[in-house]
């Protein structure tokens, strides 16, 4: 009888040790960040390059009053290096970053303060960039 307890706990730990590794691996890392959001004008039009440490899961949407692009990267924390920058070009106004949390979801949330109705493309180069493009290209 004892030898069938021990082996029923045997099983059970390697399965918990099993799940355990295979939930680490389907997640971010820890260490996964946002790291820079670089500005560049290029004539009528902006574009934001997001660069993170790895591919991630990212959403955006639109918010009005004021009109605002809200863009969020699931699980990754914020390393860039400001929280709000002045763009003042092809209708966007500033972009302001932070890190975004709730109950139930965190993400580092990228949001685009326009200052009209705006032309946009959300482009998901892979390997972590993500071009934002204000206006027209």
């Amino acid at each position: 009888m004892r030898v069938c307890d021990f082996r029923k706990f045997f099983i059970t730990a390697v399965l918990v040790a099993v799940l355990t590794l295979v939930v680490q691996a389907a997640s971010p890392t820890l260490d996964a960040t946002v790291r820079e959001v670089a500005v560049n004008s290029l004539g009528q039009s902006v574009e934001a390059r997001i660069t993170a440490s790895e591919s991630a899961r990212f959403t955006y949407f639109e918010l009005e009053g004021p009109r605002r692009l809200v863009v969020d990267f699931h699980g990754l924390k914020n390393t860039i290096g400001f929280s709000e920058k002045n763009v003042r070009s092809a209708g966007v106004e500033r972009i302001r970053t932070s890190y975004f949390s709730t109950p139930d979801r965190a993400a580092t949330r990228i949001v685009f303060d326009l200052e009209k109705c705006v032309n946009y493309r959300v482009i998901d180069e892979g390997s972590g960039i993500v071009r934002v493009v204000f206006g027209d290209e």
